[in-house]
């Protein structure tokens, strides 16, 4: 059976990657992908990362693949960033939303007797 190859992290982000687990204020899935590159830098398979995690193997391939792949100018911030384009989007432009916060603020001011401006 071959033994796994452990990720080789640097120190600086091993150690950011630990203060992201820990942090109260990291998002889920950034704490995720921080688990997969820690445990995988722990000599773990990616399957026994896959299994601890509750994740699919692909996932941990993914994710240590991003890492090793990196280019020299990318930070560990940018490996883990959750990217755009998922979601909905956005029916309303800013600009629209702009126009309607001010129409109710100037019909409150209307209600409250205070002359718009």
């Amino acid at each position: 059976m071959n033994t796994p190859k452990p990720l080789l992290l640097t120190t600086d982000h091993k150690e950011k990657l630990v203060k992201l687990v820990k942090s109260g204020m990291t998002p889920a899935i950034i704490i995720q992908r921080a688990k997969i590159l820690l445990l995988k830098a722990d000599g773990l398979s990616n399957d026994s990362v896959a299994e601890a995690l509750g994740i699919n193997k692909r996932t941990v391939l993914l994710w240590t693949q991003k890492y090793r792949n990196r280019s020299s100018n990318e930070t560990l911030d940018d490996i883990l960033s959750v990217s755009g384009g998922r979601g909905p989007k956005e029916e309303i432009s800013g600009e629209a939303k702009t126009w309607i916060i001010g129409i109710a603020c100037q019909a409150s001011c209307i209600q409250a007797g205070i002359p718009p401006v």
